[in-house]
């Protein structure tokens, strides 16, 4: 008899061991996919963030060309003005030999 209820408490302990784990399991199963989930949430957004500032960086550097080339190109308008303006006077035509 002693056996029997030995053998019983033993069962029970045994199926409740069982549900137990496999309660524990299935939690940890569903706190893991939606961990996952969070994750792969996250990494679309920094990826389309670091789209967004990797465009934003194209579109600075080549303004940042542009603005260049027109400096360079108002820097030597500039320059030929100077030098057309501040012709040296036997280049004029004479204008300085008729002043004496």
């Amino acid at each position: 008899m002693a056996a029997v209820i030995s053998s019983t408490i033993a069962i029970i302990g045994f199926v409740l061991n069982r549900s137990t784990t496999l309660k524990t399991h299935t939690e940890k199963l569903a706190f893991d996919r939606e961990l996952a989930e969070k994750k792969v949430a996250a990494d679309i957004a920094l990826a389309e963030k670091k789209l967004a500032l990797d465009q934003a960086l194209v579109i600075w550097r080549r303004r940042y060309e542009i603005a260049e080339q027109i400096l360079i190109a108002a820097y030597e308008v500039r320059d030929a003005l100077i030098r057309t303006s501040t012709c040296p006077p036997a280049q004029t035509g004479g204008h300085a030999s008729t002043s004496k």
